[in-house]
């Protein structure tokens, strides 16, 4: 007896798992998607929204798209009675902290990548840091192994106090922190209190069964006040609001809680129900409203159970999604806005039922589904009493090949199920008990004869009669007592048209409107009998290829035709007009196998692509993208593909819908997509391909700046929604740069070159379609540099320049004129000296010559004087003339001219001299002053050798010495005194002529001759 308890128990669990299946979807994250390991020991929620998750092998952040492992380790280390766990909290803004392995406390900074451990404490005294609750001035509770309680100030950097908590057991331990709706921070550990001023208050128990030791590990409140608290090994407890103490929770009459669990977390949601996670029990949910108790566990068979039966921690993010971490099986996910699809497939329903491949549907009174398959027969299904079965009919004959074939379902107000099949006849089923009532088929006696063995589709008309469309007889009315009442066919005889009818609506009482798989639309008089044109020559040219009509919907005037690969045909009754609506104006795909409606004037329809909701008004005008919302089996749907026939809206107005994997049940309205939204962040910017700053900064990031000479910029970004929701899009928009909103699609970056320096908001948002000008906007700003060249003060220095160079160059013009006008000066200057002296001396000795013709000696001596004044005129003016030419204003001409002058004064009064000239300087130039003093320095010096020095050999050197000309001039004559004072200026105009060069000149003279030493 207690055998068999304990098997119908089992049994019990087993149904009631399956059942429970079905409510909670879950999405499951693991290696394949990119986390860097499979045991996820806590979860946190950065300032931007992202997912932080700490495993065994480092720090994991996922945005919704993709995974960032950053390298650290965690503590992972459960025992069944206690748990080390690594732990991760959000610090604000831009830092978390992470207890990292071996229970150190860190600080990380994502904006600079960088970590700071807290040392809190000190020489040989460290602790093993278990938990820790960061508050928000900056200060956290720190709690020990040893059962310790520090305040920690993380500005200082320094422990502000310990705080002894009562110790009722030997091995004192802090696990967690939890802070209440009252703002009471609670320590759970050996002991469970709460903290009041200086001192813990501990909270009594009720007494338990067992004495033995407890041990607490997790706590949360519902929206009640509640408090529930996990324990390892002795189940789960709650303390309620008006409550001194907290008693153990068994759960409810329906179902109990086990009361040995080993809990790792717990959570409260907005619903009140509460999310307990085991550690080898899977997942616990208590519906406190409902008083509700379901267990869900990790069933291989099906992708949408928990991802593994150990459960480490449970978090909610801020669009209340709830994330576990398992110890095995990576990440599950859950949300509920995500999760309005029921789904029922072979791994959701026991081994023995039959789900998949569903080509009919309908409901009856009692809240049963009825599923007809492709060839497994009829399934029922009754998820809130739990009951599931699959029937299986004969073959009315032995040629029938797959009798099972179910393509069409109605349950009539007898509660009696009419069941079409393919080739296997019309079937009546007593679904009370479970029997057949009577069956229809060309074989059949002629009170159950009927012409066609398919029924694709049935309609009802009156009661116990339901019109039926068959696959070559046409249209038939049948009696569920009396049988075959009516056949109808299109044209003039039964011979003159086979083509099947796929699909029926009713028009009127009536009208009813009948759909063929090759040859378009009818209408049928229910009253004459009689078929007829719908009259529109857009229908008739439409359907002139041929095209299978694959379902039919009737509201408002407007029939709408589902077909097999051109989408949906509009046909408004009263305007006579049509519309076309494709997968270019926004539906998945162009096979409609299904349309039903919704509330708000909103109809569905399956296609295989998935379903597509949208607003019936796109019949009546120009229909936009946007106004469609398209679901896909990432959103739940059993697969993508859906089928012929398998579609239906029951009494209280769910939707059902069956395809190639299951089906699925929901109530639409609970979808309302507009009001979605989600934010987006920066994942990575990219300045001509090179990355800015580290991955966990660029999230944070306020500004990027470009220089001059960078040409283009990527940024990437994602939206944290979770799962993605493929019917938004992404809009961005370079403000300052763009006119309009861009609408990406699920592109998720944008890139920009060659960007007009300036400084620009980088815009981006994620929303339905047609809703760009809302939702929530991250924008982040571009700074472009404009090229030096470009800016104001680079321009305000090129005037100044070149106002400079204007003011040098007329400067430079002013002193060239002013050099000119000294050198015109100059040259006035020799020639009145010179030229001028020897004229007024050759008009003086004229003037003497003629008084001393009678004298012929003294007249030759003044004609002689006469002829030298005029010689040397004649040489100041050569001087004079040679100066001013450029030609010579080089070193090689200046030598040259040195090399004649000094032939012409030494040659002529038989001097001999050597002359010494540096050849290697070439055509190198020489100012024309500075030529000019040269030159007359040389003229006088060897003037004053021919005239005074009374020398018979002159040596003459010149060459250069570090970039100055070095000249010395020796003779052998008799010298002169230095000392002695002269009325003669030639030693003073040599002087002068050099130091207008800044040149040097050293003078030696002795009895032995003169050396004579210049440089300029």
């Amino acid at each position: 007896m207690v055998k068999g308890s304990l098997i119908l128990a089992l049994l019990f669990q087993c149904l009631c798992t399956f059942a429970q299946q079905d409510s909670i979807l879950f999405r499951n994250i693991g290696l394949n998607e990119g986390l860097s390991q499979s045991s996820v020991v806590d979860i946190a929620f950065d300032a931007k929204g992202m997912v932080w998750m700490a495993t065994q092998d480092g720090l994991n952040r996922y945005n919704g798209k993709n995974f960032l492992a950053v390298d650290k380790k965690f503590d992972d280390k459960t025992s069944g009675t206690s748990s080390r766990l690594g732990k991760i909290e959000s610090a604000g803004d831009h830092f978390l902290w992470i207890l990292v392995k071996g229970g150190h406390l860190e600080k990380f900074d994502l904006l600079s990548h960088t970590f700071l451990r807290a040392d809190i404490f000190s020489g040989k005294n460290r602790e093993v840091i278990v938990c820790f609750y960061p508050e928000k001035d900056g200060k956290l509770w720190v709690g020990t192994e040893s059962g310790k309680l520090y305040e920690y100030d993380s500005h200082t950097r320094k422990v502000i106090r310990q705080i002894a908590i009562p110790v009722t057991t030997s091995q004192p331990v802090v696990n967690a922190f939890f802070k209440d709706s009252q703002g009471r921070l609670w320590i759970i550990g050996s002991t469970v209190g709460y903290l009041d001023n200086n001192k813990v208050n501990n909270v009594a128990f009720e007494p338990l069964k067992s004495k033995q030791t407890s041990s607490y590990s997790c706590m949360t409140e519902d929206s009640d006040g509640n408090l529930w608290l996990g324990s390892w090994g002795r189940g789960l407890f709650v303390k309620k609001k008006a409550e001194a103490h907290f008693h153990q929770f068994m759960g409810y009459k329906t179902r109990g809680l086990p009361s040995d669990l080993v809990i790792e977390a717990v959570l409260a949601d907005e619903t009140n129900r509460i999310w307990i996670g085991t550690y080898g029990k899977g997942l616990f949910i208590v519906d406190t409203e409902e008083e509700k108790l379901e267990q869900l566990v990790n069933d291989r068979r099906n992708q949408f159970s928990i991802a593994f039966n150990d459960i480490l921690s449970i978090k909610q993010d801020a669009h209340r999604g709830i994330w576990i971490g398992t110890d095995g099986g990576g990440l599950s996910y859950f949300n509920q806005n995500g999760n309005n699809f029921k789904l029922f497939t072979d791994q959701t329903v026991p081994s023995d039922v039959e789900i998949s491949l569903v080509r009919s549907i309908t409901t009856d009174k009692e809240g049963n589904i009825w599923v007809g398959t492709t060839s497994k027969g009829l399934t029922q299904i009754n998820d809130k009493r739990v009951r599931y079965k699959t029937w299986h009919f004969p073959a009315y004959k032995r040629s029938i090949s797959n009798p099972d074939r179910i393509v069409s379902l109605f349950n009539d107000e007898a509660e009696v199920l009419w069941i079409g099949t393919q080739g296997n006849g019309l079937i009546l089923f007593d679904a009370k008990k479970g029997k057949i009532i009577k069956r229809f088929h060309p074989d059949a006696a002629s009170g159950l004869k009927m012409p066609d063995g398919t029924v694709w589709c049935m309609y009802p008309h009156r009661k116990n009669e339901v019109w039926l469309g068959t696959q070559s007889s046409g249209l038939c009315l049948v009696n569920a007592r009396s049988g075959l009442m009516a056949r109808y066919m299109p044209g003039n005889g039964p011979n003159n048209f086979t083509d099947a009818i796929r699909a029926m609506v009713s028009i009127n009482d009536s009208t009813l409107c009948i759909g063929f798989e090759k040859t378009g639309l009818l209408l049928f008089n229910t009253v004459r009998k009689s078929f007829y044109e719908i009259g529109s020559k857009d229908i008739f040219s439409f359907f002139s290829v041929e095209t299978s009509v694959k379902c039919l919907y009737y509201s408002d005037s407007v029939l709408w035709v589902g077909t097999g690969g051109k989408g949906i045909l509009t046909y408004n009754i009263a305007t006579r007009k049509t519309s076309l609506i494709t997968e270019k104006d926004g539906l998945p795909n162009n096979t409609i196998y299904g349309i039903l409606p919704g509330p708000d004037h909103f109809l569905w329809a399956s296609t295989n692509k998935g379903l597509s909701r949208f607003n019936a008004s796109v019949a009546k005008q120009n229909v936009k993208s946007f106004q469609f919302t398209n679901y896909t089996a990432e959103q739940g749907l059993q697969e993508n593909e859906f089928n012929t026939g398998a579609f239906h809206k029951s009494s209280d107005g769910m939707l059902l819908f069956g395809g190639i994997n299951g089906l699925n049940v929901f109530d639409p309205s609970k979808f309302n997509e507009a009001r979605k939204t989600a934010p987006v962040v920066f994942t990575h910017i990219l300045i001509d391909d090179k990355a800015v700053g580290d991955e966990t900064a660029v999230p944070f990031l306020k500004e990027v700046r470009l220089g001059y000479e960078n040409h283009s910029v990527m940024l990437n970004f994602v939206a944290l929604n979770f799962p993605p929701l493929t019917q938004y899009h992404y809009y961005y928009k370079l403000d300052g740069y763009d006119q309009e909103w861009i609408d990406a699609g699920q592109r998720n970056y944008a890139a920009y070159m060659n960007v007009p320096a300036n400084s620009y908001r980088f815009l981006v948002k994620y929303v339905q379609p047609g809703y760009v000008n809302k939702g929530v906007v991250t924008e982040i700003r571009i700074d472009i540099d404009e090229p030096f060249w470009e800016k104001n003060w680079f321009i305000a220095d090129l005037v100044l320049l070149f106002l400079g160079l204007v003011y040098c160059l007329y400067r430079y013009r002013i002193a060239q004129v002013s050099k000119l006008a000294q050198m015109r000066q100059g040259i006035a200057t020799d020639l009145h000296d010179d030229i001028g002296s020897a004229l007024s001396n050759i008009n003086i000795l004229s003037e003497l010559s003629k008084k001393s013709l009678q004298n012929t000696t003294l007249a030759h001596i003044f004609l002689d004087r006469i002829s030298e004044e005029v010689q040397t005129s004649s040489q100041s003016l050569d001087d004079i003339i040679w100066s001013v030419n450029t030609h010579n204003d080089n070193w090689e001409e200046t030598f040259s001219r040195m090399r004649r002058y000094a032939a012409e004064v030494f040659e002529n009064n038989n001097i001999l001299y050597h002359l010494k000239l540096d050849e290697q300087v070439g055509t190198a130039k020489l100012n024309m002053g500075k030529r000019r003093d040269i030159f007359l320095v040389y003229k006088e010096i060897l003037n004053n050798i021919n005239k005074h020095a009374e020398a018979t050999e002159v040596e003459i050197e010149m060459c250069f010495k570090e970039k100055k000309l070095m000249m010395i001039i020796c003779d052998n004559g008799k010298g002169f005194d230095k000392s002695k004072q002269t009325h003669r200026n030639g030693l003073k105009n040599l002087a002068r002529r050099i130091a207008c060069w800044k040149g040097s000149l050293t003078i030696d003279a002795d009895d032995k001759g003169t050396r004579i030493k210049i440089l300029i």
